[in-house]
């Protein structure tokens, strides 16, 4: 209907890259490639009297196998069956012209025959992604704004820090930081003793020794040493890495058991931003912040204890600017913690756009968007940077002020002394000079600390960012011990839906309605419908990757709902349509928990036809994986996804499309494997393309959530008026 010799680009030059043979006779021009290189070039019905690698294509793989059953024998009346002349030129040019003509009648009595054509041969997983299920209304609002808190940080994120980094090592490097600042008065008071023993001494002599004034002071020194770098090690090493492993791995672990209802709603740049800018935050600056704030604060301590043994007037300046300082850093706070939050909030869109831009960057080249997809990520920076930027100028606005306040100090410092002099007050020199080194030295303290404690508030948004995800609601529990399946259980493969009905979140339509039906052990059934009828849905269910807002689903005569996740979803086996491997070694993917011997892993190989490719590789099982398979063909993908479903040997298998992305070749492997290796399985078979389950026991027709049909192919095709007749004709199978 669109690229078709009739379709609407007929007036253009439309190159089709495809497998699927049944579309041939419709090509003007093939070009046929074997390992890189073309081997032959003309029309079909060139290449077919030609009888090379095309003509062997065909009568490899284009004869129609769907029409064999099992159970209920061969159908007479084979819609697909051999021409007089060339039987297989037949197969594919009685196929898709059927289609073809099919569609543009239908298209001239019904608008919505495109759509359905689509969902019945190609269509993806639809149920997979929510927005495909319900009104526009509901797909405008199903991505959830991300939520920004106001104000303070609660004192519980604190908490939760502290906790992550472990109360006793806080408590040790508090300890050992009072002693510390303890022995620098120490210290200091000791070079004040040492000095005056010289004083009282009348020849130079003092009654102690040189080396007894310095080996003292060398031990004082030690310990204070020793004592500075249990606390590097406690605060750095310990709470700082320690803090980031816990809340990486209670962020980790919420975020996978967290239910398919927050990943629908949650835009992948979000999370990846809490974990990469968020937790490089806690790696990074958080452990130097509070390091400095703590010294900082233990100086200002320290200091004031000494200017009040030493200087006490001086107190009477320095506490009033104390409490300025105390004031600017409040005022300071109120803006700063926003913006860091709005900051943090600004990034995910940043993320999310390199992300989706990285997805889709062929098709993005293919069309020439390059300066759009620049322009977007741009702008998207603008928007953050817009956040960013305020809060350096902010952080130089603090620093401007706080060198004023400092100013100050030594200045009213200064004025204390000059006032005396004024007043005739006798005043010793090296008090004055105290009072100002000292005056010197706490503002400088005074100063990064409260910059260090401004960093520290405006930081910890990252902790409070990473704590709405550690909250976030799980699954149901993975495990319930007073509900453990028997350990053969499925023994059968039974399965059972009675008034079964879901959703995919509250505030949704129902995708499934009163679904009831009983699948025998051992059975194979096909589950068929067009776009938007809850095929993917039903085996969602089955996995609870959904659950249930009424009915029940029982498996060998168990309830699933009352089994933990982790006893329902081990049990059973799913291949997808699209395949799933792992970056790692060939020995990971098959066996990801390593239960499996060797001699096992290899027969399984055998069994899904690798075995000599695996075998061929440097190291064998040990051979290196890819990121997403990409050292393997699609094919070979599916192949190993097939020889993990083998390992498995469980008494259930789902099918969602298995084959609908592969070659021919490929597709005859997967077909002719699950045929022999899972006899004893009940097989469900997710179908876009009707001819991949055309050899099921039972057709399962699925519409608008509600299992309509439910019959073997042969007694459904035999009803011209069931659904299933008018899928299978549409796809060309009639």
């Amino acid at each position: 209907d669109v690229i078709g010799p009739r379709g609407l680009l007929a007036g253009k030059t439309r190159v089709f890259v495809t497998h699927q043979i049944q579309y041939l006779a419709q090509s003007t021009t093939i070009l046929m490639l074997r390992e890189g290189k073309m081997v032959e070039q003309g029309d079909f019905q060139q290449l077919m009297k030609k009888k090379g690698d095309m003509y062997q294509l065909v009568t490899d793989f284009g004869k129609d196998t769907s029409s064999k059953h099992p159970r209920d024998g061969s159908r007479d009346e084979d819609s697909l069956s051999l021409a007089e002349s060339d039987p297989e030129v037949s197969t594919v040019t009685n196929t898709t012209p059927s289609t073809r003509r099919g569609s543009m009648l239908s298209a001239k009595s019904n608008s919505g025959t495109l759509r359905e054509r689509i969902s019945s041969e190609s269509a993806p997983s639809e149920e997979l992604a929510t927005s495909g299920k319900q009104d526009n209304e509901s797909k405008n609002n199903i991505i959830t704004v991300e939520e920004m808190k106001q104000g303070s940080v609660n004192r519980g994120v604190y908490w939760a820090y502290a906790k992550a980094c472990s109360l006793t090592a806080i408590f040790s490097f508090i300890i050992s930081l009072v002693c510390s600042e303890s022995l620098r008065i120490v210290m200091t008071l000791w070079l004040t003793y040492w000095s005056r023993s010289y004083d009282h001494a009348n020849d130079g002599r003092t009654e102690h020794g040189t080396l007894y004034y310095i080996g003292i002071y060398a031990l004082l020194g030690f310990v204070f040493s020793a004592l500075s770098v249990f606390q590097s090690v406690t605060l750095y090493i310990h709470c700082g890495i320690r803090s980031s492993r816990v809340l990486h791995e209670n962020m980790l672990r919420s975020v996978l058991r967290s239910p398919m209802m927050f990943f629908d709603t949650t835009p992948m740049g979000r999370i990846l931003n809490r974990f990469s800018k968020d937790q490089a935050t806690i790696d990074e600056i958080l452990p130097r912040s509070f390091s400095g704030y703590t010294y900082n604060l233990s100086g200002v301590i320290s200091i004031l204890a000494v200017i009040a043994f030493s200087t006490p007037t001086l107190i009477f300046v320095i506490v009033p600017f104390g409490f300025m300082y105390l004031w600017l850093q409040r005022y300071f706070l109120a803006t700063s913690r926003e913006v860091r939050r709005l900051d943090s909030v600004s990034r995910s869109p940043v993320f999310a756009h390199f992300q989706e831009t990285l997805g889709g960057i062929s098709t993005i080249r293919a069309y020439r968007q390059q300066h759009r997809f620049i322009d977007g990520n741009e702008h998207r920076l603008d928007q953050n940077l817009r956040a960013f930027y305020p809060s350096i100028a902010g952080n130089r606005w603090l620093a401007f002020r706080l060198e004023c306040l400092s100013s100050l100090i030594i200045f009213g410092t200064a004025s204390l002394s000059v006032l005396s002099l004024a007043r005739h007050v006798a005043v010793d020199p090296g008090l004055v000079g105290l009072s100002l080194t000292y005056a010197l030295s706490i503002t400088q303290v005074l100063n990064w600390m409260v910059r260090q404690y401004s960093e520290i508030e405006s930081n910890i948004v990252a902790v409070e960012r990473l704590q709405e995800y550690i909250e976030l609601k799980p699954e149901a529990p993975e495990i319930i011990d007073d509900h453990r399946p028997p350990q053969d259980w499925p023994a059968q493969g039974c399965v059972e839906f009675i008034d079964y009905e879901t959703r995919y979140r509250p505030g949704l339509e129902l995708v499934l309605r009163g679904v009831n039906c009983s699948i025998r052990p051992h059975e194979k059934v096909g589950i068929c419908g067009r776009t938007g009828a809850g095929k993917s849905s039903l085996t969602l269910s089955l996995f609870r990757i959904i659950e249930a807002v009424k009915g029940q689903i029982f498996v060998d005569g168990v309830d699933i709902s009352t089994m933990g996740l982790y006893d329902v979803r081990s049990r059973f086996s799913i291949i997808p349509q699209d395949p799933v491997l792992f970056a790692g070694t060939i020995r990971f993917n098959l066996d990801p928990l390593g239960t499996k011997s060797d001699m096992e892993l290899w027969q399984a190989l055998e069994d899904s036809y690798l075995k000599d490719y695996v075998s061929t590789m440097e190291g064998g099982l040990n051979a290196m994986v890819l990121e997403s398979g990409d050292n393997f063909s699609v094919g070979q993908r599916q192949l190993i996804c097939l020889a993990r479903a083998l390992l498995r040997k469980t008494s259930l298998l789902v099918l969602d499309e298995a084959t609908a992305a592969i070659d021919l070749e490929t597709d005859a492997l997967v077909q002719a494997i699950i045929r022999q290796k899972f006899t004893h399985c009940t097989i469900l078979t997710i179908a876009h393309r009707i001819n991949t389950v055309m050899d099921s026991d039972r057709i399962m027709v699925l519409d608008q959530g509600k299992v309509v049909e439910f019959d073997s192919p042969k007694n459904l095709l035999e009803d011209e008026a069931s659904i299933f007749y008018s899928l299978a004709k549409q796809s060309g199978n009639l």
